[in-house]
């Protein structure tokens, strides 16, 4: 009885540690951007003038993933009932892409 609850409170805790690690990183930076804001500008300047090149490697990135997914619908335990939910993840998936990418090409970042 109390492995069964255990096997539903590890991977919780797992995903809790990794939310608070990736929250330590993020704040870790902020608080480095903070102590030396010219660094922070020159880091920033930098990728703002390589952005052609940020942009050529995020589509490489997409195409990876499109190779993926075409791997996964592809395969022979793909079955007929995981289409439906594989279509709406990419379709969310994909308006997630758009709306970054137009906010990344918008503002020319």
């Amino acid at each position: 009885m109390m492995m069964h609850h255990l096997s539903r409170v590890i991977p919780v805790l797992r995903l809790l540690g990794l939310c608070f690690s990736l929250l330590a990183v993020m704040l870790l930076i902020a608080h480095f951007a903070l102590q030396y804001p010219v660094a922070a500008s020159t880091v920033k300047a930098w990728m703002a003038s390589h952005r052609l090149g940020w942009f050529i490697w995020r589509l490489m990135l997409y195409a990876a993933t499109g190779w993926g997914v075409w791997k996964i619908w592809h395969a022979p335990g793909f079955r007929a009932e995981y289409r439906r939910p594989m279509i709406r993840m990419l379709i969310i998936s994909s308006i997630i892409v758009l709306i970054c990418e137009s906010v990344l090409l918008g503002r020319g970042a």
